[in-house]
């Protein structure tokens, strides 16, 4: 298994996440033209490291990372995490025992703990969750988290194109498009308030839904 970590700027955080990861997997971290030391603290703490000279988007970041593991590793399952402790780590197994119960990919759902999700955030995310799942047919809870499994046939099965927040729309879009079989797990939110809240703004999310909306027509 190859847990991918797209990461920008999350010095102080990635090396205890990339500890905790790499219990259960190879651990490969993305720098996505960090201005820190995220890549050296990521290698330091066991991850191999690809490094981006400019940011390229959490999209391009995350499918670098992925691309990478399937052409050097091929694993038979990959995972995808933030790089700022936002997603618990030690759930990793809950997601694993989901493939090996025959789901081709999971997606986690954070919307049900709403005592610990800002308001800003759970509005926009249940919001963009309706309308993508509205575009692709999907009945995904919360379209945004970045915390999914999907097995390796399952990822190559899937025609990703966006580069920016985008993605974890398009991927859902996408696992509608391909009949995956797919399955969802509870998590609770977990956010750093004193570092700001990371992820789509209210602008990042119409473009979002605007992209989703063109989903259709690209093919």
């Amino acid at each position: 298994m190859c847990i991918i970590i797209p990461a920008f700027n999350e010095r102080d955080r990635i090396a205890g996440v990339v500890g905790k990861a790499l219990e259960f997997g190879r651990v490969i971290v993305v720098d996505d033209g960090s201005s820190d030391d995220t890549a050296v603290f990521a290698k330091n703490a066991g991850a191999v490291v690809l490094r981006q000279p400019v940011n390229m988007g959490v999209g391009f970041t995350t499918k670098t990372g992925l691309d990478y593991a399937v052409k050097n590793f091929s694993p038979s399952i990959l995972v995808t995490i933030d790089a700022d402790g936002q997603h618990p780590v030690e759930l990793i197994p809950r997601l694993l025992e989901k493939i090996r119960c025959g789901y081709d990919v999971v997606f986690t759902n954070r919307l049900s703990d709403r005592a610990r999700m800002p308001y800003s955030k759970r509005l926009g995310n249940v919001v963009l969750s309706r309308l993508t799942n509205l575009v692709s047919g999907s009945r995904v809870s919360d379209t945004q988290s970045g915390f999914r499994a999907l097995t390796m046939r399952a990822y190559e099965s899937l025609a990703l194109e966006c580069d920016d927040y985008a993605f974890v729309s398009e991927m859902v879009y996408e696992v509608g498009q391909a009949g995956l079989k797919y399955v969802e797990v509870d998590i609770p939110a977990v956010y750093h308030a004193e570092r700001g809240y990371k992820g789509a703004t209210v602008t990042t999310g119409i473009k979002i839904f605007l992209k989703t909306l063109l989903f259709r027509f690209r093919k």
